[in-house]
C-alpha cells in the first residue's frame, strides 16, 4: 500500500500512512519503513527507490515553493515601495500645481502693473520731447539775443 500512496499528491495521501510520515520526517522515516526488508527483495528495493525519488521530488518542490515565496515577498515589498513613491509623487505634483497657480496669478498682476508703468513711461517720454524742443527753442532765442547785444 505504501508504494501506491507515494504516487498520490500530498492532499490525497492517507493521513496516517507511511507516505505522510515520510513527508514530514524526511528520509529517516522511509528508511525505518523498509528496515525489515532484505537486500535480495526486488519489490522492496524498487519500492525504496520510488519512495526515495518521491521524497527527493517533494523536497525539491518544497525548496522551490520556499524560494518562490521569498521572491514573491521581495516583489511585494518592491511593489509597496513603488506605491509609496507613486503617492509621494502625486502629493508633490499637487503641491507644485498649487504653487504654479499662485505664480500664474502673481505674474498676471505683475503684467498689469508693468503695462501701467510702460504707459506712464511712454507719456513721460512724449512730454520730455516737447520739453526738450521748448528748451532748445528758448536757448536758441537767448543765444540770438545775446549775440546781437554782444556784436552791436
Amino acid at each position: 500500500m505504501a508504494p501506491q500512496a507515494s504516487f498520490l499528491p500530498s492532499s490525497m495521501a492517507p493521513a496516517g500512512g507511511a507516505f505522510a510520515e515520510s513527508r514530514h520526517s524526511g528520509a529517516s522515516a522511509s528508511a525505518a519503513l523498509f528496515a525489515g526488508a532484505g537486500a535480495g527483495d526486488g519489490a522492496a528495493s524498487g519500492g525504496r527507490s520510488a519512495i526515495a525519488l518521491d521524497d527527493d521530488l517533494y523536497g525539491q518542490q518544497q525548496q522551490l515553493f520556499r524560494s518562490q515565496d521569498e521572491e514573491l515577498e521581495d516583489l511585494s515589498v518592491g511593489i509597496q515601495r513603488l506605491g509609496e513613491v507613486g503617492l509621494t509623487i502625486s502629493r508633490e505634483l499637487d503641491e507644485q500645481s498649487g504653487l504654479l497657480g499662485e505664480l500664474d496669478g502673481d505674474l498676471d498682476g505683475l503684467g498689469g502693473r508693468l503695462g501701467a508703468a510702460q504707459a506712464k513711461m511712454v507719456k513721460l517720454i512724449k512730454e520730455s520731447k516737447k520739453t526738450q524742443y521748448c528748451l532748445i527753442l528758448f536757448l536758441a532765442i537767448l543765444f540770438i539775443f545775446l549775440a546781437t547785444i554782444a556784436f552791436s
